[in-house]
């Protein structure tokens, strides 16, 4: 009867050891809405980006969660001190990359022009000579756009895309600069930005591609997985990405039934 007792613990605690060792880590997504790419419907969230980020910790062999809808800024803020694990779409800078691993993870169109529907510009074959751009103060932009900008136009900022969008539309400015994805769903919300601001059918020379990145937080406790992801990202670029930017932006934001954290 000793014996039986024995072995049946010792089940018991080979069984434990075995599932404690097969469960997967669980790394945190920290995410705002951005329909059709990433969007929250009754809480849960959904979009091509959701798909492809599941593929990828399906993979990887990790368990994805979702943050509340939480803006950029305080995502970034998050990922310093390692209370949140991943985050998308992210342009490299030499301050992010002190806190955040960067991975490339595909081509991003973060220098897009958008401009007023009637808007004529003296110079077609350089329709930034002489303009005034507004840019975004908390966006970074890649260093050739910058270089070529400040030797050309006239460059001002703006704190946010609302401010910026209506900057262009007071004419206070020619052109506006910033992410496509983004700046199309910012203009999607407003009914009189819809009718007056466009993408412009010129855009500025693309002398070199802009990577976009997946971040992993090196304050994460699963920082150490960075390399096994990094490579399912480049077997899943080698079996070729969908395009994000192929789906216009929803005409309606995609209401949110979860609290801005």
């Amino acid at each position: 009867m000793l014996k039986l007792i024995s072995l049946l613990l010792v089940l018991g605690l080979c069984g434990k050891t075995l599932a404690q060792e097969s469960k997967k880590p669980i790394l945190e997504w920290c995410l705002d809405e951005l329909p059709p790419r990433h969007y929250f419907e009754n809480g849960i969230a959904k979009g091509p980006l959701v798909d492809l980020m599941q593929r990828l910790a399906t993979q990887a062999d990790f368990e994805l969660r979702f943050s509340p809808p939480t803006p950029p800024s305080r995502c970034l803020l998050k990922m310093k001190t390692g209370k949140t694990d991943l985050m998308t779409g992210l342009l490299f800078s030499a301050e992010r990359a002190a806190y955040i691993k960067m991975l490339p993870f595909g081509e991003a169109k973060s220098a897009s022009a958008f401009i007023r529907k009637d808007t004529v510009f003296p110079d077609p074959n350089n329709f930034i000579a002489g303009a005034t751009l507004v840019l975004l103060q908390d966006r970074v932009y890649p260093a050739h756009v910058m270089q070529t900008l400040n030797a050309q136009a006239r460059v001002i900022y703006a704190p946010t895309m609302e401010a910026a969008l209506a900057m262009l539309w007071h004419g206070d400015a020619d052109i506006l600069l910033g992410p496509q994805h983004i700046t199309e769903f910012e203009i999607s919300k407003n009914p009189r930005y819809q009718q007056a601001v466009v993408l412009s059918p010129k855009q500025l020379e693309n002398r070199e591609r802009t990577v976009s990145y997946l971040g992993i937080s090196r304050a994460s406790p699963h920082a150490d997985l960075a390399e096994k992801i990094q490579a399912v990202l480049k077997q899943m670029e080698q079996q070729q990405l969908p395009d994000l930017y192929s789906t216009p932006a929803m005409t309606q934001p995609t209401v949110i039934n979860q609290p801005m954290q």
